[in-house]
């Protein structure tokens, strides 16, 4: 019995053998890699290191911007940073006004052979400006809007401690006066605007002689003769017109008088007809002798 035992045992392990050990022959072998394919795969690309230090080359020109005003606010310049080994543009931007101050834009400064960056900041300003401004622009239209209409030409003005200009406009003319443009003068080491206003504008001489004109009769009408009239620093003629009549009224025609070196206009006016000149009585009659 015990040798039957052991037979089948025997037996046993020689069918174990047989199934297990091929199995385990074919994890003992080696991992085979196929590299024939690694030549067509891309290699890492090789990064250059980053330049950490400031510049050495001058920032390329400013970038133009175009911008609208906006009451209330000032426009920050856009300006060149320095980011990562190369230069970046950053786009301006609107900042709300700050009363006594003025923006000072970003800017580049070469200092021993590299380049720094000052940033922008806020900056006390002065009331008055310490320098001229501007050369005076042209902003004249090129068509008039009428004879009784004068320029008014812009003018520089400090504001937030910069010149700032303000456009020209047209002003209704007045009758003996002319406009006095707004300028700047230099009083010690500061700057004062004279502002622009209406100023007296007489002739002192004598005005040319009157035109000629032709006109019929229109019932129920009078004819107020032309003249001429002092306007922005030249006579300017002044055609007649119609004037419907009034009862018992009489029109006497405007004039130019002298007074004290300087030529006055007088306007025409109506005024109260004068009494008709009374009827002399006739002569005596004498009775023959």
């Amino acid at each position: 019995m015990r040798s039957r035992l052991s037979s089948l045992w025997l037996v046993a392990g020689l069918v174990t053998a047989t199934l297990v050990g091929p199995i385990a022959e074919s994890f003992a072998q080696p991992v085979v890699r196929d590299h024939r394919g690694a030549r067509g795969k891309r290699r890492p690309p090789v990064q250059t290191p980053v330049d950490t230090g400031p510049p050495r080359q001058a920032p390329p020109s400013p970038r133009a911007e175009r911008h609208a005003a906006k009451r209330g606010y000032v426009w920050v310049s856009g300006s060149w940073e320095w980011r990562n080994g190369a230069y970046e543009w950053q786009p301006g931007r609107w900042e709300q006004e700050r009363s006594g101050y003025r923006y000072r834009d970003a800017r580049w400064e070469e200092r021993g052979g590299t380049w720094v960056r000052i940033d922008g900041d806020w900056v006390v300003v002065p009331t008055r400006p310490d320098r001229g401004p501007p050369e005076r622009r042209n902003d004249r239209p090129r068509r008039n809007k009428g004879k009784n209409w004068v320029w008014v030409d812009g003018y520089w003005d400090w504001q937030n401690g910069d010149y700032v200009w303000v456009d020209g406009r047209w002003e209704k003319q007045r009758r003996g006066k002319r406009w006095r443009s707004a300028r700047w003068e230099q009083r010690g080491n500061e700057w004062n605007r004279v502002d622009g206003d209406w100023e007296d504008d007489y002739p002192v001489s004598a005005p040319p002689a009157p035109r000629e004109e032709t006109y019929g009769q229109k019932r129920g009408y009078i004819w107020v003769r032309g003249s001429w009239q002092w306007n922005g620093g030249e006579w300017q003629w002044t055609a007649g017109h119609w004037e419907r009549q009034k009862a018992e009224q009489v029109w006497t025609d405007g004039r130019w008088e002298q007074r004290g070196g300087q030529w006055v206009w007088i306007d025409g006016s109506w005024g109260a007809a004068p009494p008709p000149a009374p009827t002399p009585p006739p002569p005596p009659t004498t009775q023959p002798r």
